[in-house]
């Protein structure tokens, strides 16, 4: 009694840990995994889907005496002013840490305004976990929210922290201090006081409404992929030969690359390889109906194939008829053989990230082949027994069902570099 109440805590344990969990799990439009509290997922989601590309589509960064490039400033000249949201006549770092500040107290962030005198430079600073953590929101759609400037960093996907710093020169603000010097009109104006109170209340600019999304640009879709999968499932197999017929459940293995041309044309080509195992045979004679009963007997199919077909694509979903050539190896008991095949697949992926998705795929398989051994075909030379196995083919049909992880790589050249680059584009 005492051991069964023991299970039940520990099973009901283990269902809250794992709910705890995934709780704690999620996935950003990036298609980065984050891990964390839901409350910190929940905040690097909205600055990521939200704040961060709406001020992107907002903001233009155009002070000319931000930059020591001649040819930056000259360009920065060009640039009208819009959407300012402090007393001066460019948009600059200060706009960027403004609209970001009221864009987060508007979604109730814990989020501070920045002013460094030694910088010459103003940005935020977020409370990660109770942590203080200096942010620069000044960059393009693409990026991560902090790229550092001050010689520290977040990870790649802006919420798990390698270092934990804030410059000591910061000057550091909240709103009620920030409203006060506008009513004094040290550094603001009313004018751009109202602007930014009217972002607090509101959650965008009165000119401009905030999107209900901003997809990331996609240069997976258009482009040639290279996808690879892992899988395991389920395998029928099957072979006959003069008079007997064998079949057997197998548990199988599989990994495939697939490779998807770029549009217009979709051709794909596939390449790999199958392994599938079982503990149990049952056969028959194929002049009677009925199967015998199953019993305990080591069979397996190790196969390649190689295969072309169609990929119809549309976003993350990539459905992919195909048909093509293939070899195996098989054993049914003390009977082995060897078959030339003909394999036709339809396989289907799905990508909830930029690189990781899920794949389910169905397989047929039909081939005749050769014996290498075989205890239904009795001689007493080896002469025999090749005379035996070149009259008799074993015909063998397999058909697996297939489910795993898939990974998908870009395939055209430079495709990596233009993607990194748009992650870290900067105004």
């Amino acid at each position: 009694m005492k051991t069964l109440k023991r299970w039940i805590m520990m099973s009901a344990f283990a269902v809250i840990y794992c709910l705890l969990a995934i709780s704690c799990m999620t996935v950003d439009r990036r298609g980065a995994f984050l891990i964390d509290t839901p409350k910190a997922i929940k905040e690097h989601n909205i600055i990521e889907d939200k704040i961060l590309p709406y001020i992107a589509e907002v903001l233009e960064y155009n002070n000319p005496s931000g930059t020591n490039n001649p040819q930056a400033a000259q360009y920065f000249r060009t640039v009208k002013t819009a959407n300012n949201m402090n007393y001066d006549k460019f948009v600059d770092c200060q706009d960027y840490a403004l609209l970001f500040y009221a864009l987060c107290k508007y979604y109730r962030i814990d989020c501070k305004l920045v002013g460094n005198p030694t910088l010459h430079h103003a940005y935020n600073q977020l409370n990660i976990r109770g942590h203080a953590v200096d942010v620069e929101p000044q960059s393009g759609e693409g990026t991560v929210y902090v790229v550092a400037m001050h010689g520290w960093e977040l990870s790649k996907n802006g919420l798990f922290i390698k270092q934990i710093n804030t410059h000591p020169d910061n000057i550091v603000m909240d709103i009620d201090e920030w409203n006060e010097l506008g009513r004094q009109g040290r550094f603001v104006s009313p004018a751009n006081m109202e602007l930014f109170n009217y972002v607090v209340k509101n959650g965008h600019l009165p000119n401009w409404e905030m999107r209900s999304n901003y997809p990331m640009p996609d240069l997976l879709t258009g482009n040639s992929v290279l996808l690879l999968t892992p899988s395991i499932g389920y395998n029928y197999s099957y072979y006959g030969v003069d008079t007997t017929a064998r079949k057997s459940d197998q548990f199988t293995f599989g990994i495939n690359w697939l490779q998807v041309a770029r549009p217009p044309t979709r051709w794909s080509y596939m390449i790999g390889a199958d392994w599938a195992i079982g503990g149990k045979i049952t056969e028959k004679n194929t002049s009677r109906a009925q199967w015998g009963e199953p019993y305990t007997a080591f069979s397996s199919v190790l196969s390649a194939h190689l295969l072309i077909g169609y990929t119809f694509n549309v976003k993350d979903f990539y459905l992919t008829p195909a048909g093509g050539i293939g070899l195996s190896a098989s054993i049914f008991g003390k009977s082995s053989f060897i078959s030339f095949t003909v394999p036709i697949d339809l396989d289907l992926k799905y990508y909830f990230t930029r690189s990781v998705g899920i794949s389910i795929s169905g397989m047929g398989t039909f081939g005749i082949g050769s014996f290498i051994t075989s205890s239904e075909m009795p001689v007493d030379s080896a002469s025999a027994f090749f005379l035996r196995a070149s009259m008799f083919h074993p015909i063998s049909m397999n058909f697996a069902v297939k489910i795993g992880p898939t990974i998908r790589i870009p395939g055209q050249k430079g495709l990596n570099e233009k993607i990194r680059e748009l992650q870290n584009k900067r105004r």
